[in-house]
């Protein structure tokens, strides 16, 4: 590249087919990269014009898969073709190659003269510390020989996994439990940036609410049920925002109290954190979005010592934390909030949410492919 020509950037992401934490990330990126072009393995196109008007943009032949878009069990039979898929992916003429990764995308073959950073929202989970627990979800692996098979598979998918966290020359970790799975993992070594929240635009609110509130996709490991079973018992209000495969078995269990009401735009996601008592998360989350948007809400929140809520909840100060995924344990984090839920600065709780601003997370990005690339953005 000619010294003070403008740097040609390509943003890179898994699938953008829906707006989950990871996409708000690449949404950022696009704020700070205004020029760069996008490459997904496969993407909704009306939700990419309407995230990105004006912008360059390319998928794989992932899109023209049958059914692959809808559903998460086509996804796990097509994901033998995910790491040709990104390897497919051109990128010849570019500078700086920035991708937004859960597993495949990272994998991409730069040009020599590139410079790739992948920000690494977890090790691809369900081939390292999340393999036991999905294998044990999926029917067809309850039956020994294709328990064994779906094994070997995934035995492969780690070999490519890691070769392919070894072609970015930087990795970038969401949280710091992200950066322990990458080292032990990939062993390489990782910088730390937690990704951006949009405290901005969540107007606190810091008066006590009037009900619980659970924000989370509805599958099993998410341990939704904990929460349900403890407030079938307690009988205090709780709102539960999400769908997903567990929504009829969690209604089915779930008395009065309990309210679900499915996915929600952003300013109603707001409006129901604004008026709300306390957010619980009982997920082992590799960040955890939900809680620091609760607390900019200025509310406390109840989560999971594990993970990364444990990151990024003070004990006793901007919540409380539990330590097992039991309903005992979690009933008795609930009863301390009782005690001194008067006790909590509300005030407090925002300024310390104004950590994981996208502000902050903008600087952060910047200085660093500034750093690391010696170009002015």
């Amino acid at each position: 590249m000619k010294k003070f020509q403008k740097p040609k950037i390509a943003l890179l992401h898994e699938y953008y087919l829906y707006r989950g934490g990871a996409e708000k990330v690449l949404l950022t990126l696009s704020k700070i990269f205004p020029d760069a072009d996008l490459f997904f393995l496969s993407c909704n196109k009306n939700l990419v014009e309407k995230d990105f008007p004006n912008r360059k943009y390319k998928s794989t032949f992932v899109d023209f898969l049958p059914f692959f878009k809808s559903s998460n069990t086509a996804r796990g039979i097509y994901s033998k073709f995910l790491p040709i898929a990104s390897e497919t992916i051109d990128l010849r003429g570019y500078d700086i190659i920035i991708s937004s990764s859960n597993s495949y995308i990272k994998g991409v073959i730069s040009p020599e003269d590139a410079i790739h950073i992948s920000y690494i929202h977890s090790p691809t989970r369900y081939i390292w510390d999340y393999y036991q627990q999905y294998l044990d979800e999926k029917k067809i692996s309850k039956i020994p020989f294709f328990r064994f098979l779906i094994q070997l598979y995934f035995s492969s998918l780690r070999k490519w996994d890691q070769i392919a966290s070894s072609r970015p020359d930087f990795l970038i970790a969401n949280s710091k439990i992200v950066q322990s799975r990458i080292k032990k993992y990939y062993n390489r070594d990782s910088f730390l940036i937690y990704p951006p929240i949009e405290v901005e635009k969540i107007k606190p609110n810091f008066e006590k609410g009037n009900y619980f509130l659970v924000i989370s996709k509805l599958r099993s490991f998410k341990r939704i049920d904990l929460v349900v079973k403890v407030f079938n018992d307690l009988g205090e209000d709780l709102i539960i925002i999400g769908d997903g495969p567990e929504l009829e078995n969690l209604r089915k269990i779930s008395k009065e109290n309990i309210s679900f009401v499915g996915n929600v735009s952003d300013e109603e996601k707001f409006d129901y954190l604004q008026n709300s008592r306390a957010i619980i998360t009982p997920t082992i989350e590799d960040f955890g979005m939900s809680p620091i948007e609760g607390m900019s809400a200025g509310k406390p929140v109840i989560a999971i010592n594990s993970g990364g809520t444990s990151e990024t909840i003070i004990n006793g100060e901007t919540g409380i934390l539990f330590n097992e995924q039991t309903e005992e344990s979690l009933m008795n984090a609930i009863q301390k909030f009782f005690e001194i839920e008067d006790s909590f600065d509300r005030k407090k709780i925002r300024e310390y949410a104004e950590k994981f601003s996208e502000k902050r997370f903008e600087f952060e990005i910047k200085k660093f492919v500034e750093k690391v690339s010696n170009i002015q953005i």
